[in-house]
């Protein structure tokens, strides 16, 4: 039986708030916003563009597409993270589903109609990943993509499914429930979200009519540092989560595969491949770091 969410319920001006957390994203946000402005729903729905304290002209961006949306923009860059743009976000919203896209993807014209259907009948809602729209034939060789055909899964140690925070939507009373997401994950708040959700009781449904196109890093150099920070969180995810079922992952063998993908990496000619395992030793340093640094800082 899952648990009733308590708490304060939001009037219910619009059946949905899309919350778009922004930091430094002129190059892309309008993108984001005219597909938002060209979606299907019929319903009343909102637009919270939350301002982590850019520097460009994100803001004044946002601000013109006021004629197209339901849309207001708040600045919350008391601290930095997409976690405390969200929170804020839904502490803005006035509905009782929220749902969040990052200002550099791109969502379908039917995501909002396909989201609203699913959260009639689910607590949580994950959208279906599209990585061939927004990025080049390269840029989609360096790197795999999650979330294509179902929920992510852990790719360190076996878990529960997971689901980006791009495109994720939930009932406001749950997000509340959970406390939002926890702002001292700088990256990879979204799988901590998803894993408290599910351990708390409440569905996560993956819905593959939800479209979302996703935007990878544009340079090798960009897509190493994102794996290296993703490794990172990733040790903490699992020294936090070790004991609540996740499979265990000695830290030797984390050892043995750097060794044996540094050996191959001093073989590897081609770019691309070369590209890869520069990105997956990336990872794996970030995860071994993570691991100690959260062990280092538990009480």
């Amino acid at each position: 039986m899952r648990p009733d969410p308590s708490g304060p319920v939001p009037v219910p001006v619009s059946e949905i708030t899309v919350i778009v957390p922004t930091f430094d994203a002129e190059a892309t946000l309008g993108e984001q916003l005219d597909a938002l402005a060209g979606q299907t729903f019929a319903g009343p729905w909102e637009v919270v563009v939350v301002d982590n304290g850019s520097t460009d002209r994100s803001a004044e961006i946002a601000r013109s597409y006021a004629d197209r949306l339901d849309l207001r923009v708040l600045r919350a860059a008391e601290r930095r993270g997409a976690a405390h743009a969200r929170n804020a976000g839904v502490r803005a919203a006035r509905a009782p589903k929220v749902a969040f896209v990052d200002a550099d993807d791109v969502v379908a014209p039917d995501w909002l109609a396909a989201i609203v259907r699913a959260l009639d009948e689910h607590d949580a809602v994950a959208s279906r990943f599209d990585a061939v729209a927004l990025n080049s034939e390269e840029q989609r060789q360096r790197r795999s993509l999650a979330q294509d055909t179902g929920l992510g899964r852990h790719n360190y140690a076996a878990f529960l499914p997971h689901a980006g925070g791009s495109g994720l939507a939930v009932r406001t009373a749950v997000h509340e429930a959970l406390g939002g997401f926890d702002e001292d994950m700088f990256r990879l708040q979204d799988t901590d979200y998803s894993w408290r959700l599910q351990l708390a009781g409440y569905d996560l449904h993956f819905e593959p009519s939800a479209v979302l196109h996703v935007r990878f890093r544009s340079s090798d150099a960009a897509t190493r540092r994102q794996a290296f920070e993703y490794g990172r969180y990733n040790g903490r995810l699992y020294v936090r989560y070790r004991h609540h079922g996740m499979a265990r992952a000695p830290i030797l063998n984390d050892l043995v595969y750097l060794g044996r993908q540094t050996l191959r990496l001093l073989g590897t000619r081609d770019r691309v491949r070369r590209a890869k395992r520069l990105s997956s030793i990336a990872n794996r340093l970030g995860i071994v770091l993570g691991r100690v640094e959260a062990t280092w800082r538990r009480p």
